[in-house]
């Protein structure tokens, strides 16, 4: 006796191939969204800082008092860098000093003039161009922990 397999009415396929790309789209567009909402955040606390502003004098030679215009600011985390009007960089991203009143090996001083321990209004950053070569046109910039900068007066 011969036995005969009968067939199935329904044959099982799986998910249509229509409907897998649907669902894939559907899961990418929820991730992407998921990130997209998720950025914004971050990138705001990033820049939720306002810039440093600074208002600039020259000195006799090649000299600058900078009088800091801001609110407080951790100095342990500031960086500066220093351009040529070329824009050829002559400092980048050096660690601002923590000590009050000393120059550093880039004729850099910060004067902490309310003895607060931050880089705050009223602060003096005095800049001996003489030490690294600068000349009026040059431009300082904060470069870490917040950003500003200005060029260097005639």
């Amino acid at each position: 006796m011969k036995k005969t397999l009968r067939k199935c009415k329904y044959e099982e396929k799986g998910v249509s191939p229509v409907i897998g790309v649907i669902l894939m789209v559907a899961i990418t567009v929820v991730l992407a969204a998921s990130l997209y909402l998720m950025l914004p955040k971050a990138n705001q606390e990033m820049n939720s800082t306002p810039p440093i502003m600074f208002n600039a004098h020259k000195l006799e030679g090649n000299n600058w008092t900078l009088d800091v215009v801001c609110d407080p600011r951790d100095t342990i985390v500031i960086k500066y860098s220093v351009f040529h009007k070329n824009g050829t960089p002559v400092v980048l991203g050096v660690q601002f000093p923590t000590n009050s009143s000393y120059e550093d090996a880039n004729g850099i001083t910060w004067m902490d003039l309310n003895n607060d321990g931050k880089l705050s209004t009223n602060d003096v950053i005095r800049i001996n161009g003489d030490k690294i070569g600068l000349s009026s046109g040059d431009v300082f910039k904060t470069t870490a922990g917040v950003i500003g900068s200005i060029e260097l007066p005639y």
